[in-house]
C-alpha cells in the first residue's frame, strides 16, 4: 500500500479536497478508528514480536491514549492534525489529510514530517508494515500573495526538510531524498484567492436562487469599512456562508462543502474543472 500525505490550510480545504476524491476518483472513507489505520499509521500487530506497537498517530496525540479514538475526534497536540482520510481501494492508496490551521505553520508541518519518517525507517523492518511509500501533497491558498509568491514560500520553508529544490510551478511533483512532494496553489484567474474561488461557482450552481439573493444581501449592507469588504476571498466567504445558512444554521460553510447530503451535491465536485485538475495531480505522483 502506498500513501499521500495532503497537508491543507484548514478543515474546509480538507472537505474541499476529500469531496473530490470521494466524487471523482471513487475514493471511500475511512470510518475506522486510529488503530485500524494501514502501519505505520495505525498500530502495528507485529508477528515477530507477538505484540502491538504503537505507531506514528498515537504518538502524536496528547497523554490520552488513541486507539480507541477516531481520528478527527480526539484530544490532540497542538497543530498540525491528523484530520481524515479516504481510501482508493482499487489503486491501494490511502490519502491521510493533516491539518496545518494556517499556511505559516511548516516547523509543525516539518516536526510531523521528521516524525513519519522515522516511523517509517524504524518500523520499515516489519513485515506487518502497510505502507510501504508515501507522498506528500501541499495544498495552499495564494490569497493576496499570489500564486508565484505562494509557491516561492513554500520552496524556501520546506527545502531544508527535503534536501531538494521544491516544484517551481502549479500542480507539479518532484523526488525528493525523503519521499515525493508536490504543491497545488487554489487561485482564481488572477493568481490570487483561495479555494473559495472554486467553491463559489459550484454554490452559484447547485443554489442559484439562494446564490443571487446571498450577492444582493451581502453588497446591499455591507460597507467599506467592515471586515467581509476587505478582501475578494471574504465576500466570497461571507455569500457561501449565507448559502448554507439555510441547511446548516449558526454554522460556518464547512458542513456545506462537506456534506453529502446537504450540502454541495457531489455532481458539483463532478463537472468542477478545478477539481478534475486537483484530482489528476494528486494521481500523478511519481512514485
Amino acid at each position: 500500500m502506498k500513501a499521500v500525505l495532503v497537508i491543507c490550510e484548514g478543515r474546509s480545504d480538507i472537505a474541499f479536497v476529500r469531496r473530490s476524491l470521494i466524487a471523482i476518483a471513487e475514493c471511500k472513507e475511512f470510518i475506522g478508528k486510529v488503530r485500524d489505520l494501514p502501519a505505520p499509521f495505525g498500530t502495528i500487530q507485529s508477528t515477530a514480536s507477538k505484540g502491538l506497537i504503537a505507531t506514528h498517530i498515537n504518538r502524536s496525540f496528547s497523554d490520552k491514549p488513541a486507539d480507541d479514538q477516531k481520528i478527527a475526534g480526539s484530544e490532540r497536540l497542538p497543530p498540525p492534525q491528523f484530520d481524515s482520510a479516504v481510501l482508493n481501494k482499487e489503486e491501494n492508496i490511502l490519502y491521510l489529510f493533516v491539518n496545518s490551521e494556517g499556511r505559516d505553520q511548516h516547523k509543525g508541518v516539518v516536526r510531523l514530517l521528521e516524525g513519519v519518517d522515522v516511523s517509517m525507517k524504524n518500523l520499515g523492518g516489519f513485515e506487518d508494515l502497510d505502507v510501504k511509500e508515501y507522498a506528500t501533497a501541499f495544498l495552499f491558498d495564494a490569497n493576496s500573495r499570489g500564486k508565484e509568491n505562494t509557491i516561492k514560500k513554500f520552496d524556501s520553508n520546506y527545502c531544508d526538510h527535503f534536501g531538494c529544490i521544491l516544484p517551481s510551478d502549479h500542480a507539479v511533483w518532484i523526488k525528493s531524498d525523503k519521499c515525493p512532494v508536490g504543491v497545488f496553489i487554489c487561485c482564481g484567474e488572477d493568481g490570487k484567492g483561495a479555494t473559495e474561488n472554486y467553491i463559489i461557482q459550484m454554490v452559484s450552481s447547485a443554489f442559484s436562487e439562494r446564490y443571487q439573493g446571498a450577492c444582493k444581501f451581502i453588497d446591499e449592507n455591507r460597507k467599506e469599512s467592515d471586515k467581509v469588504s476587505k478582501s475578494e476571498v471574504n465576500i466570497l466567504k461571507a455569500i457561501i456562508t449565507t448559502v448554507g445558512q439555510f441547511n446548516f444554521p449558526g454554522y460556518s460553510f464547512f458542513p456545506l462543502i462537506n456534506d453529502e447530503c446537504e450540502g454541495i451535491p457531489d455532481g458539483q465536485f463532478q463537472e468542477s474543472d478545478a477539481c478534475d485538475e486537483l484530482i489528476k495531480f494528486l494521481q500523478n505522483v511519481p512514485w
